[in-house]
């Protein structure tokens, strides 16, 4: 169950996190963002979905908390409130990609924006920004973000 959105939002605030573009296209949350995908926006020391926040903000009352955002886009780190549409958990996971709850895909690997590749963290996923990784037991090649791929680099290193 969904807590309440407090009353206390800060919509300027809120709103210079989201990259806002025409009404059909997806407005990415451009701040933090949960390992599942989702936007996150504080409000009084606490995390909110930043969908719901954004939602609420632009239908200016709270959504029952029974009630989850399905995202109709199917990028979870949208905050359209034209893309969400609040149903429950049933219908939410009957509608999703894989059909399942806690196994489904998690955060995307690449997000196009204006035709722009985006990695998970925002990073241009183009030209001199990108490694190709090679599996060599599994005989597979993936392309990642080096900007990413040197910050991994660098906390496996600490340990």
């Amino acid at each position: 169950m969904a807590k309440p959105i407090p009353r206390s939002v800060d919509a300027p605030k809120f709103w210079a996190r989201v990259d806002v573009g025409a009404a059909d296209e997806c407005w990415p949350w451009l701040a933090k963002i949960h390992h599942s995908g989702y936007g996150q926006f504080k409000i009084e020391g606490k995390d909110f979905p930043a969908h719901r926040v954004a939602f609420v903000l632009w239908h200016g009352a709270d959504v029952d908390p029974a009630l989850v955002m399905d995202h109709l886009c199917r990028n979870r780190a949208c905050c359209n409130p034209s893309h969400l549409e609040p149903v429950t958990n049933a219908e939410n996971i009957r509608r999703g990609e894989t059909g399942q709850h806690s196994c489904g895909p998690r955060r995307p690997q690449r997000v196009v924006v204006d035709g722009i590749a985006y990695c998970s963290n925002w990073h241009p996923v183009a030209g001199e920004n990108i490694i190709i990784a090679r599996d060599l037991r599994r005989g597979t090649e993936n392309v990642k973000c080096r900007g990413c791929a040197l910050l991994w680099r660098g906390r496996t290193k600490r340990r």
